[in-house]
């Protein structure tokens, strides 16, 4: 019978940023990206590069409510969502 790991799930805060750095950097778009796709509006996007986009999360890392979660096995850091709050709607 195999043994399934337990997966923890934590809120990404300041503390827990160092933690995505090993997961990002194993390849694909997280590599580049940073969770910030959809945080980021047109032309910002387009020209901004990995270090801009690591420091953008960075800087929300610290921020109320929590800016994503962490998943972690055996201590290390293996899946990550990003979420936030809807924005509130504009007065007309």
């Amino acid at each position: 019978m195999t043994s399934v790991a337990e997966v923890t799930v934590e809120p990404l805060t300041t503390k827990r940023f160092e933690d995505l750095r090993s997961l990002f950097m194993q390849g694909g778009d997280p590599k580049w990206c940073w969770c910030m796709y959809y945080r980021t509006r047109g032309l910002s996007w387009s020209n901004s590069t990995a270090k801009q986009n690591r420091e953008g999360l960075r800087a929300l890392a610290g921020s109320e409510p929590a800016p994503g979660l962490v998943a972690y096995r055996d201590g290390d850091a293996v899946g990550c969502i990003g979420m936030s709050p809807r924005e509130k709607p504009r007065n007309k």
